[in-house]
């Protein structure tokens, strides 16, 4: 990595580089601000691969209109612009700024994210550049036996390389160059165009996506750059359609009533009496009972058993604790909760004189087993409510439904307690050939489209889109090696 020599800010759109390099370049401000820096660069952004990153602290570590740090103001046109505050520290920052944890996390969230971008861009731009390179897990699925179009264009793969052509049956020549690849796949844009209109899977009718539309050419961009189409050539040719309205059910997932049981039992009060354990041997005798029906895994039993008199321990030290506090009526959490908080100071106070890594926390794996443990002596479900949620289509993990043909995609992440974004549900037909549900996965089943989250929609739109931000006339027919 290297620094540019230093330019005039009118003068950057004449540098010269080479389109094997990538440009990173680093900001302090939010676009839409006054003397916005961001348009200097976008001639560059259609020569080279170029993504920016705002390093100012006080976007990285909150929300600067909403915490004062800027105004927004209100344009004649209707445009928002952003100024600094009157007495505001925007751009009065120091490095101690950068030493909060919340400000390092967002910082490193947004480098990883900058460099998933431009090497998605390198990708597209840099002739050299190939698929099984930059994306070595979607190799075997980019290749020439898959045409996708999205976006409004036609993407498929030539010689390691992506090829993407924009898909508009009002062009000519865009025509003629999407008909040239769609030959091996024995259709054309006619054909595939007649093929939609006979097998049309939805009750609404095509039509009903250009709704509000009167010019006729408007009509047809808006109704192709809605489309979602799959072409895959095994050997036959499979051709899926994704619906384009997105149109997505309502989810109630099975058991939701049990849940609420386990919820309301957690949260029940019960006198402190009532939580009192029993002796060792029952115990012991209700985790060999729990290993034995598979809800504790060996290496997990053998943990519990190592650390089940402190355990006990400090159980007995949060009800004391309670009473003394004169609360008589606690419920669950309260008290687990301050069991695993004492439990590190005194697991490492035991560990004195012995050459072990001392503990910061206690692993999820033991507070699972205990739960369990404590749910088996008191009858009560006292599990943590987001093992279920691991097994609700759209949480987490990629799921189907064969029936109605739903691709539901979730997070990457382990659930948390609060959702922070609905999960992907696109519903897919099969137009010529059978419904393939390991093809859809291939290409949903990806990291790099959002951050700990699977791809909603074929992986190939996002380079779609990074190919038309990077071009300066997107409908113009490129000329295909």
């Amino acid at each position: 990595m290297s620094l540019l020599p230093d330019i005039e800010p009118n003068q950057i759109e004449n540098i010269e580089i080479d389109k094997s390099q990538c440009l990173l370049v680093l900001l302090d401000q939010t676009p839409g601000i006054i003397d916005d820096r961001y348009p200097l660069t976008q001639t560059l952004r259609t020569k080279v691969a170029c993504q920016h990153i705002n390093v100012n602290p006080f976007d990285l570590k909150g929300d600067p209109v909403t915490d004062k740090w800027l105004i927004e103001q209100f344009t004649s046109d209707g445009d928002t612009r952003l100024i600094p505050a009157a007495d505001s520290r925007y751009y009065d920052y120091n490095i101690s700024d950068f030493e909060k944890k919340s400000v390092q996390e967002s910082l490193a969230r947004n480098v990883e994210i900058v460099y998933k971008e431009l090497a998605l861009k390198h990708l597209l731009l840099c002739n050299e550049t190939k698929i099984s390179v930059t994306l070595p897990q979607q190799k075997d699925l980019l290749t020439n036996s898959l045409a996708v179009i999205t976006h409004g264009c036609l993407f498929t793969v030539k010689q390691d390389r992506p090829i993407i052509l924009p898909f508009h049956p009002a062009i000519p020549d865009a025509v003629s160059a999407c008909d040239n690849i769609l030959r091996s796949f024995d259709t054309s844009v006619t054909a595939l165009l007649a093929l939609l209109n006979e097998k049309w899977p939805y009750h609404y009718r095509p039509q009903d996506i250009t709704q509000g539309i009167w010019n006729e050419v408007d009509k047809l961009a808006r109704f192709i750059n809605r489309l979602t189409v799959i072409i895959y050539k095994t050997k036959e040719v499979t051709i899926l359609l994704q619906d384009p309205q997105y149109g997505a059910p309502h989810m109630l997932p099975e058991k939701l009533n049990d849940l609420m049981t386990i919820l309301d039992s957690q949260r029940q009060q019960l006198p402190l009496d009532k939580w009192l354990l029993p002796e060792m041997d029952e115990l012991n005798f209700h985790i060999d009972q729990l290993t034995e029906e598979g809800e504790l895994s060996d290496t997990n039993r053998n943990t519990l058993l190592r650390e089940l008199e402190l355990l006990c321990k400090l159980w007995k030290c949060a009800l004391k604790k309670y009473h003394s506090d004169n609360e008589f009526n606690v419920n669950y959490d309260i008290l687990k909760n301050y069991v695993f908080s004492q439990w590190p100071e005194k697991k490492n106070s035991l560990m004195v004189g012995i050459a072990q890594k001392s503990v910061k926390r206690a692993s999820t794996s033991l507070i699972a087993s205990w739960n369990k443990l404590l749910s088996r002596v008191f009858d009560l479900p006292l599990g943590d409510p987001r093992n279920w949620l691991k097994n609700v289509p759209g949480i987490t993990r990629l799921w189907h439904d064969p029936d109605q043909n739903y691709v539901i995609v979730g997070s990457l992440s382990s659930p948390q307690p609060l959702i922070q974004r609905q999960p992907s549900i696109r519903q897919w037909h099969a137009l010529q050939g059978e419904l393939n549900y390991e093809l859809l996965a291939g290409l949903v089943d990806v990291g790099w489209v959002r951050m700990n989250q699977l791809a909603g929609n074929p992986c190939v739109a996002t380079l779609v889109r990074r190919w038309q931000e990077c071009q300066v006339q997107p409908n113009k027919v490129p000329c295909v090696p």
